[in-house]
């Protein structure tokens, strides 16, 4: 069952304030009372993260906030903005920074519910990073602070248990998730909080179905409905729409899980909400193909991969087009099926269900054998009681009838004797006829999944066969390492592909005067990011080396041109986002000075064992970046020795450890301190040494790209 489940989060609302930029300004500018100087700053960079600007709310930020000197609850509000806004720019770092200053000042001047929000906030973060241990500790640290310091609003308490019930939820400890959510739900009730009472209902109804107390769900989810359609919460009533169609779905009643999810839907679409369209459009199909609705699942489900596709939204498509093999497996077709799965996780489901059909017929089969034998048996036993009670009829009447009677008692007997012996042949022939036939049937079924296993072999080698071709052609592109060699002092390269083919690529040219050098990671893994890869490379080839540019930030504009142009089709409904994120450095071999760019990458160099970072431009090249933007370069005077890195994502965002965190930049830098002196096989070996042991048993998620080279 993949239905999304849904939890409402309670945070903490804003005073409502003019968005009008202008005004805002002049208060900013002309008011002498800092406190409304500093709601007024924390309100324009609100209106800038909504409309997705996070780096001119940064800047604003910048400019005004060490102007006020005095510690006040809303000069913690704003640095809980600026946190924000460096949260949705992934500057991990930075956010974490002003979480913690914000808590800080609040918790040295006793601003409690400053602190709290700080706190909370923080532990969403560490959320969203998989920290799951260090977000529950923020959580319960805020239950303890409500309870202690703002015990007269017990909203705040409230809160806290939804906060702590939510951890345990998506860490699977449903007993402690259930808990937390039912004392929620006991201060929503007692301070009569209509809307949190009626999202702690739809929230409790979702865990008591994981606990499989599906009475107990469906009178929680019911009473969320009836609620939520008095109170006309339009959020609150879809989700507990498509929790009670989950209920249902897990019950096997596919046609009341049906009509709660049209429910849903019929919502979602008038709030224009994409993701959740998406979603509902996904849980509907998934549903009809289970209720036998074939057609019309697949309708829903073909609706939901092409929304998913027009913005963008992987994930989404993923979980569409796991429905859509359901649906071709169902239908029989088992190429199509596979081809579906392979394209999201491989052929194992694709095996298990060959497996699951072969073990079905023999199931059935040994069941009619054994229904026929205990036919048989009963059969058998009829006879013998009928015999006895015949027998004991014939010894009475032996001791009442003369001699002369028991040659005719004794025919009699031959004669049932004979007639058992006959009614016993024709069940054993008939035994035999049933198993002959059963065998039959039986080698037809296996030659009919052995046929199909053939199939699905045989398109496995073509396709295993055509990405091993498109390996050759990616490899062809890449730069010979022992040319680099030759050209860059002790360059290491450590380059791992997550499938056959790969979304990450190391680029190389040489000129009279400089040496250029690139580490890419281009939209997605496997096949796709290696189309994209493919394009990146050529852009690249194009701007230096047919159009002779030279600086790496003029180059990144023109590239970022060039790829957008490429995706760009005439009369496309909407344009493609993919494109791919680089470090480009030049070095010039007289002065050997180091010219960077980055868009959404970093250039990190080891001097003396201390670490310089040189961030890049937070624009990727394509995507949602405008064509005439313009890349940075920036120039960097280097000396003798320096440890020059560059790397993609792959690295820092494989899960690992002992509790399956990232392994981020912080360790990426450590690392790079402990062996930069090393030669550069032996910072390979390190390098991939460290990164299997950090993996453990986690699965590689990503292509792996590392460049470093000595100055």
């Amino acid at each position: 069952m993949r239905l999304l489940p849904v939890i409402l989060m309670l945070l903490c609302s804003t005073n409502a304030w003019s968005t009008n930029v202008d005004s805002l300004e002049s208060i900013l500018s002309n008011s002498k009372d800092i406190e409304l100087k500093q709601e007024a700053l924390s309100r324009i960079m609100a209106h800038y993260q909504g409309q997705g600007n996070q780096a001119k709310a940064i800047d604003i930020a910048n400019q005004y906030l060490y102007q006020f000197k005095d510690d006040t609850r809303e000069k913690c509000v704003l640095y809980l903005s600026i946190a924000d806004n460096y949260a949705d720019l992934h500057n991990s770092e930075k956010a974490q920074e002003f979480y913690n200053t914000c808590i800080s000042v609040a918790q040295k001047n006793m601003f409690h519910k400053e602190r709290y929000s700080g706190q909370r906030f923080l532990a969403y973060h560490y959320l969203s990073e998989g920290d799951f241990s260090e977000g529950l500790n923020l959580f319960n640290s805020n239950l303890d602070l409500a309870t202690a310091h703002i015990s007269e609003d017990s909203s705040y308490i409230m809160n806290a248990y939804n906060d702590i019930g939510s951890v345990y939820y998506y860490t699977a400890d449903y007993n402690n998730c259930a808990l937390n959510w039912e004392k929620n739900l006991s201060y929503a009730a007692r301070n009569g909080d209509l809307s949190s009472e009626a999202s702690s209902l739809s929230n409790l109804g979702l865990v008591y179905i994981s606990l499989e107390k599906n009475d107990k769900a469906e009178k929680y989810l019911k009473r969320a409905i009836l609620l939520s359609d008095s109170l006309e919460l339009t959020a609150n009533l879809m989700n507990a729409y498509t929790n009670l169609g989950k209920l249902y779905f897990h019950k096997k009643d596919y046609v009341k899980a049906e009509n709660y999810l049209l429910e849903a839907q019929k919502i979602v679409e008038k709030s224009g909400d994409i993701k959740s369209t998406i979603n509902g459009l996904n849980n509907l199909g998934e549903v009809l193909i289970k209720n036998r609705q074939y057609e019309n699942g697949k309708k829903y489900i073909e609706q939901a991969i092409e929304l998913s596709e027009q913005y963008g939204l992987i994930d989404y498509k993923s979980n569409a087009l796991y429905n859509l093999a359901d649906y071709y497996s169902e239908r029989k077709d088992f190429a199509t099926a596979y081809e579906l799965l392979d394209s999201v996780l491989g052929l194992k489901d694709s095996f298990l269900s060959a497996e699951k059909i072969r073990q079905i017929s023999e199931l059935e089969t040994k069941y009619k054998l054994k229904q026929k034998e205990d036919s048989l048996q009963l059969s058998i036993q009829g006879i013998k009681l009928s015999k006895a009670k015949q027998d004991l009829a014939e010894e009475n009447e032996q001791k009442a009838l003369e001699k002369s009677k028991k040659d005719r008692l004794q025919s009699e007997q031959d004669r049932l004797l004979l007639l058992g012996s006959l009614i016993l042949l024709c069940l054993a022939g008939g035994l035999i006829f049933i198993v002959v036939r059963n065998n039959r049937h039986r080698k037809k079924a296996n030659l009919i999944l052995a046929s199909q296993k053939k199939i699905i072999e045989q398109r496995n080698k073509d396709i295993t066969d055509s990405i091993e071709y498109a390996k050759n052609l990616q490899t062809a592109i890449l730069p010979d390492i022992d040319l680099i060699k030759e050209v860059v002092p002790n360059y290491v390269l450590l380059y791992e592909p997550r499938d056959i083919v790969s979304g990450d690529f190391y680029w190389f040219h040489e000129s009279e005067d400089k040496v250029f050098l690139a580490a890419a990671d281009c939209t997605g893994h496997g096949v796709p990011g290696a189309f994209v890869s493919m394009l990146c490379n050529d852009a690249l080839n194009k701007v230096v080396i047919t159009l002779g540019f030279r600086s790496p930030g003029e180059i990144l504009s023109k590239v970022n041109q060039t790829v957008i142009e490429a995706f760009r089709k005439e009369g496309a409904s909407h344009q493609a986002y993919d494109g791919m994120d680089v470090t480009l450095c030049v070095l010039d071999k007289k002065t050997r000075n180091l010219t960077f760019s980055g868009a959404m990458n970093r250039l990190i160099i080891i001097r003396n064992q201390e670490v310089i970072e040189y961030k890049g431009n937070k624009s990727p090249i394509g995507g949602r970046t405008p064509m005439d933007y313009q890349f940075d370069t920036q120039f960097i005077e280097t000396q003798t020795k320096d440890a020059v890195y560059m790397f993609s994502d792959g690295y820092i965002d494989q899960f690992g450890g002992d509790k399956g965190k990232k392994f981020m930049v912080k360790r990426m830098k450590k690392m790079l301190l402990e062996i930069n002196h090393l030669k550069a096989d032996e910072q390979k070996i390190e390098m991939k040494q460290r990164l299997l042991d950090w993996q453990g048993h986690y699965d590689r998620i990503d292509d792996v790209l590392v460049i470093g080279f000595e100055i």
